[in-house]
């Protein structure tokens, strides 16, 4: 059996110091920003964990100061860190988020390689591109998902599943699919066995299934719930099993007004005979 485990950020929005808070679907709390990373990494050590997977949105204005002090924060706390980009970190160019990375001790952007964390388990992200201040994005560099492996675990900022109807039916705002999103989907394709997809950019928990592919929404540090998630993974002979675990961060922030947590906190899936179930 193949085992793993991965803790999990989204959506940090780091601001600079003075940025007020603003408006999403509940108050996104920019002047806190720093405050909330700091305390989900501590959560992050205290749970034994030596790597994480951040899933864009590090900056909240996409400048370069705060793209680099979020990966230095994270870098000084973990030994090792996967990142792909967010719509807000390319807002003033690609170059800024790439300069970061390579700046950054132990961090690695998925659109420049895949990555086996234990075998049978392949994780792969892309990269993008914004031309109108990350209003909307086109997803670049796609990876050729085709290495050997059972499960392969796409990273990226946005869903492949559209959640747009699930979530303006709740009355919440939506920010938005990938422009080239068909492009996207022929690329996960590619692999052929079980995916797992794991986005942020909707600031919600929410979770679809269809077929071999499960799509986990992990919802964001800097608005309610303000939460980091942790995924395990094990892969059988004859199965795969995922389990999530969304985990509020230390602290006393203020409940949202608007409920945004869509599925359980506890995720637990299986996948045999061509589908995921949930446990």
């Amino acid at each position: 059996m193949s085992s793993t485990q991965i803790a999990i950020l989204s959506d940090i929005h780091l601001a600079p110091d003075g940025t007020p808070d603003s408006q999403w679907n509940n108050i996104v709390r920019l002047s806190e920003s720093r405050q909330l990373l700091d305390a989900a990494l501590a959560d992050i050590v205290a749970s034994g964990h030596t790597n994480v997977l951040l899933l864009g949105d590090l900056s909240h204005h996409g400048d370069g100061d705060s793209l680099s002090t979020a990966l230095q924060i994270v870098s000084d706390a973990l030994p090792a860190a996967w990142v792909v980009p967010g719509n807000h970190d390319v807002a003033s160019s690609e170059e800024a988020f790439t300069h970061a990375v390579h700046a950054a001790s132990g961090v690695l952007a998925l659109q420049n390689s895949h990555q086996m964390p234990a075998p049978d388990i392949v994780i792969c992200g892309h990269g993008l591109r914004s031309t109108d201040g990350g209003q909307t994005c086109t997803a670049t560099a796609l990876p050729d998902a085709r290495p050997g492996a059972r499960l392969l675990v796409w990273a990226g900022h946005y869903p492949l599943f559209s959640q747009e109807s699930q979530l303006t039916g709740q009355g919440m705002r939506y920010p938005g699919d990938l422009l080239n999103l068909p492009e996207a989907w022929a690329s996960l394709e590619h692999f052929i066995g079980p995916a797992l997809v794991l986005h942020g950019h909707l600031h919600t928990a929410v979770v679809e299934a269809q077929g071999p592919v499960l799509q986990i929404g992990v919802p964001a540090v800097v608005e309610w719930p303000y939460a980091w998630t942790v995924a395990r993974i094990d892969v059988a002979d004859d199965n795969v099993t995922v389990q999530t675990m969304m985990t509020p961060i230390n602290g006393n922030q203020p409940r949202g007004s608007i409920n945004t947590v869509l599925d359980e906190l506890h995720q637990h899936w299986v996948f045999a005979r061509d589908c995921w179930t949930r446990v």
